[in-house]
């Protein structure tokens, strides 16, 4: 699962530049981004030359559904994506009007280990600082009286380097594949290959308190490394 992000310093010309936008609206930081809020993502509009940036709800909610579902979908398995109906038409972009794919740009991710009954919180991000774009999935839901617009980020296997906390990892799509994965005349079959665990070496990770734990709690202190606790010996950590 991947349940926390962050979006630090997000600046518009970076945003821009990295995902190749003609405009960015500005994006504030934060530092504890919760399923149920807004969040920033990148889609392709098939009348459109250039991607474009939109907010969504996180927590996918079908285009098809008859109503919101309790508990909207924050994350959906790569392995299976193309293959439920609650996210065939998002995965195959069959009617980008409504559904299709996006890229979710964030500057780090939380994943939490479990040691009985405690968790364990850490922090992963690029070394170099970089972005970090995840594969998500965005649609538009109405019943004629409300309407919605949602998103939900896509899962894999884990890599080594998640594979020392959790079981799943977030799909991070390379800087040379975003067009790939936003066009939506990419066949699914060539979109499944792009579902899969991203490199271990730009990455690291390391533990922060559980001060993250709680969805309200935003600031610097989310990311402070933890000192002195004995996980800081995991792969990718400095």
């Amino acid at each position: 699962m991947c349940g926390r992000a962050n979006y630090l310093e997000l600046q518009k010309e970076r945003v821009a530049e990295e995902f190749g936008l003609n405009e960015v609206p500005p994006i504030p930081v934060r530092y504890n981004i919760t399923p149920g809020v807004l969040i920033h993502v990148i889609g392709q509009h098939p009348a459109k030359t250039a991607p474009t940036v939109a907010q969504v709800k996180w927590g996918f909610v079908p285009p098809r559904a008859i109503e919101p579902p309790t508990q909207p979908y924050i994350n959906a398995k790569g392995e299976t994506v193309d293959t439920l109906a609650s996210f065939q038409l998002a995965f195959s972009s069959r009617d980008p009007l409504r559904a299709g794919r996006c890229l979710i740009p964030v500057t780090g991710v939380y994943e939490w280990r479990r040691r009985g009954r405690n968790r364990e919180a850490f922090h992963i991000r690029r070394r170099d600082r970089g972005l970090i774009a995840l594969a998500g999935l965005w649609a538009g839901w109405t019943d004629g009286e409300t309407s919605l617009v949602t998103g939900c980020i896509i899962t894999t296997e884990p890599n080594a380097l998640f594979g020392e906390i959790h079981d799943r990892m977030p799909v991070i799509i390379p800087n040379e594949r975003y067009r790939d994965w936003l066009n939506p005349a990419t066949k699914p079959a060539e979109l499944k290959k792009l579902l899969v665990p991203f490199p271990v070496e730009p990455l690291e990770m390391y533990p922060v308190s559980d001060y993250v734990n709680k969805p309200g709690n935003e600031g610097p202190k989310c990311i402070e490394p933890l000192v002195g606790n004995p996980t800081t010996a995991l792969p990718g950590f400095e």
